[in-house]
């Protein structure tokens, strides 16, 4: 980019992790030593999701050699290059193959750059917003940081972090946070902070271009009582939910078989919190499974962690899976979330979201 700090302002789903991930592969193909470079977002499942097309990209760019991926998140199970390039059909050299290494302790980061700087290599780090932290503990030189979803930093928790010392900053987000004029204050308006908007586009603007697709919005009414002796009653609330979610799937199911080739129903749940989740999952799926048996189930929480039909499973294991799923394949299959698969969560089979 032509600037060295700024905003990048785009709707979900436009590309911003590709506006990301060319901007490195140009400046790491231009640089004369190596680099330290970072991106930055706020969830561990979207660090292993940036993490992985990272590495895909710098295969293509054949740059795998110039530049190793590490994560600074409190996931330990950072996986390994070769499962990365065998799930995603990369060829790679045996030099490339290397287990990827997760930590949150600030002298690894410095021991990490000290060590891949040793060898004439460049360093890319993933972290969490939660232990960014870290990278401005550690005293190692940034060349770039690449803020995705960077209205996170127009917070009291994170706006530290909009600080770290680093020769160029981005920010990439859909929904730029704002405050008053006021220097002192937060918002990304503040532009001695955060810069000038380098470049933004509308949601309209991209689709009326044939970039996006607007969404086909359904209504689901509830006719089940909600409230008990004028106040709030949890578990009348959660059983009609429980029908809410049933008789979406259903009424999704029922579309998707009208086409030319029937596809299976694919729909993702929010819920209100763990609790929530665990009070209406299984009657959810003992009643969904009367009429589709082969029904697979997938849930996840910071709280529990990750299980697909029931069975815990590792973080990246869980959104390999998901991910195998196609949108126009015969499995039916539903996905309960709290607060996970959320901004910049790439899973594009779902053929409906229930929020």
């Amino acid at each position: 980019m032509a600037v060295d700090k700024g905003i990048i302002l785009l709707p979900t789903g436009s590309g911003k992790s590709l506006v990301i991930f060319r901007d490195l592969i140009r400046a790491l193909s231009k640089q004369t030593k190596p680099s330290t470079y970072v991106i930055i977002s706020p969830k561990i499942l979207l660090n292993l999701q940036l993490l992985e097309d990272c590495f895909e990209e710098l295969c293509h760019a054949g740059l795998l050699t110039t530049a190793r991926l590490s994560l600074v998140c409190s996931d330990k199970n950072g996986g390994f290059t070769g499962e990365i390039a065998r799930q995603r059909n990369l060829a790679i050299p045996d030099d490339a193959r290397y287990r990827i290494e997760s930590t949150t302790n600030a002298k690894r980061i410095a021991g990490i750059v000290a060590g891949n700087t040793a060898k004439g290599r460049s360093t890319v780090f993933v972290s969490t917003y939660k232990s960014a932290d870290e990278l401005i503990k550690s005293g190692v030189d940034i060349n770039t940081i690449y803020y995705d979803e960077a209205h996170h930093l127009a917070t009291e928790d994170y706006s530290v972090l909009a600080e770290i010392k680093s020769t160029r900053k981005y920010y990439f987000t859909a929904t730029m946070k704002v405050s008053g004029v006021d220097e002192s204050l937060l918002g990304m308006n503040n532009t001695a902070r955060f810069g000038d908007v380098l470049y933004k586009k509308t949601p309209k603007e991209l689709i009326e271009a044939g970039e996006i697709v607007k969404p086909l919005l359904g209504w689901a009414r509830v006719t089940d009582p909600i409230m008990s002796n004028g106040e709030k009653d949890e578990n009348l609330r959660n059983a009609a939910d429980v029908h809410i979610i049933v008789d979406a799937f259903e009424a999704l199911s029922a579309e998707l078989q009208k086409g030319r080739k029937p596809v299976g129903a694919k729909l993702l749940v929010a819920c209100r919190g763990t609790d929530h989740l665990n009070a209406i999952k299984e009657q959810v799926i003992r009643e969904l499974r009367k009429k589709h048996p082969n029904l697979k189930d997938y849930d996840i929480t910071s709280r529990d962690g990750a299980y697909i039909n029931g069975e815990w499973q590792e973080r990246p294991y869980f959104l390999e899976d998901l991910k195998s799923l196609k949108s126009d394949d015969n499995t039916e299959a539903i996905v309960f979330h709290v607060d996970i698969l959320t901004e910049g969560i790439d899973v594009s089979v779902f053929s409906a979201v229930l929020p």
